[in-house]
């Protein structure tokens, strides 16, 4: 069972929403914390970015899980201005980040190894 939380992080430019994910996660468990996140309002249009950290978590992803997660992001106008970082700590867990930065251009999806790098990139204009 996943579970995820969320934080916020206040700068002189802007919002970055962080989220944490714990336990099994799956690409049904990403969508649907995204859009309570958009259906609360606690995501808008007030953040620069969103920090994804898969670092407690157990990802299950394959590439149709993959082609899901991209369309669902695509097709929500949210997602195509703000900032994706993906904090990831095993080589399994960065393949999807870094399959999102290289082949899915309008979205801009980027992997960290470090919260300080995710928020560096976001802040960057």
């Amino acid at each position: 069972m996943s579970q995820f939380e969320y934080s916020t992080l206040v700068f002189k430019s802007g919002i970055i929403l962080v989220r944490k994910f714990h336990g099994a996660v799956g690409v049904t468990d990403i969508i649907s914390s995204w859009k309570y996140l958009l259906e609360n309002k606690i995501l808008n249009g007030e953040h620069l970015g969103v920090i994804n950290d898969l670092c407690d978590c157990k990802l299950i992803m394959y590439q149709d899980c993959f082609r899901q997660l991209m369309g669902y992001l695509k097709n929500n106008p949210v997602f195509l201005n703000l900032k994706l970082a993906v904090i990831c700590d095993t080589p399994e867990k960065i393949v999807f980040p870094l399959l999102g930065e290289h082949s899915v251009r309008e979205l801009h999806i980027k992997p960290f190894s470090t919260l300080d790098a995710a928020v560096d990139w976001i802040l960057v204009p």
